[in-house]
């Protein structure tokens, strides 16, 4: 049985950027504070760590690859782990969201669910860019700017 999405969040270690200096503190606190992981359960399995380096295109079809970290959750869950990627690609979050929009899962989505998983995000990649091995630090630290893009896109 797949872990739940609450679960897998639980055990980051994102959030402890709270407890030192953080750019955009009170943005993040916001988000967190009107969010609730009970928001993200369901039993939709999910990839979780959708990212360009997951997508595998082999004669005109798109396979998705790696699951090792899929979970059980909402089924809007994907989308929003997703989200950061197109605006690093180039994307606006309004643009962003406008894709979003096609996917019928997204439509149930919380919007406060969606903003403090946004934020949380986020705030891993940020731990990831200062605390993660040195090579990956870079493209963790561009994926953090992306997604706090969005955060803030979505908390004003």
């Amino acid at each position: 049985m797949r872990p739940l999405v609450p679960d897998r969040l639980l055990d980051s270690k994102a959030a402890s950027l709270l407890a030192g200096e953080l750019p955009y503190r009170s943005m993040y606190e916001t988000a967190l504070g009107r969010f609730s992981p009970d928001a993200l359960e369901g039993d939709t399995l999910l990839h979780y760590d959708l990212h360009p380096g997951n997508f595998r295109i082999d004669d005109g079809r798109t396979y998705v690859i790696d699951w090792a970290f899929a979970v059980r959750g909402a089924a809007w869950v994907d989308a929003v782990m997703l989200a950061p990627r197109f605006i690093e690609a180039g994307h606006t979050p309004e643009q962003t969201e406008a894709l979003l929009a096609r996917v019928p899962a997204w439509w149930s989505a919380p919007a406060d669910a969606v903003t403090g998983l946004a934020a949380l995000w986020t705030l891993f990649r940020l731990y990831k860019a200062r605390f993660g091995p040195v090579e990956g630090r870079d493209f963790r630290a561009r994926a953090a700017e992306a997604g706090r893009a969005w955060v803030r896109h979505r908390s004003c």
